[in-house]
């Protein structure tokens, strides 16, 4: 997760309003962790986790720049992510 936060930060900036979801959505789709795990990271619940990554998915199909900057992030080599 630490991994993927900072590919985030690197792309977005550390202040960027949506830092939190793309990184909570990333690390929901691509790290094979647990939500507890994630949320413990994060500090939420696991339930909550679910339901933010969810509802981000959501808002990214309504929002083209933001898919394509999702889709830039996950294309960077940092992340390790397939997109």
């Amino acid at each position: 997760m630490e991994e993927i936060e900072k590919g985030v930060s690197k792309r977005l900036g550390r202040d960027h309003t949506f830092l939190k979801k793309v990184c909570i959505y990333l690390s929901h789709q691509y790290s094979g962790l647990g939500l507890d795990e994630i949320g413990a990271y994060w500090g939420m619940e696991g339930s909550t986790i679910s339901q933010l990554s969810r509802r981000f998915k959501e808002a990214i199909k309504g929002d083209r720049e933001l898919g394509e900057t999702l889709n830039e992030i996950k294309g960077e080599s940092l992340l390790n992510v397939e997109t």
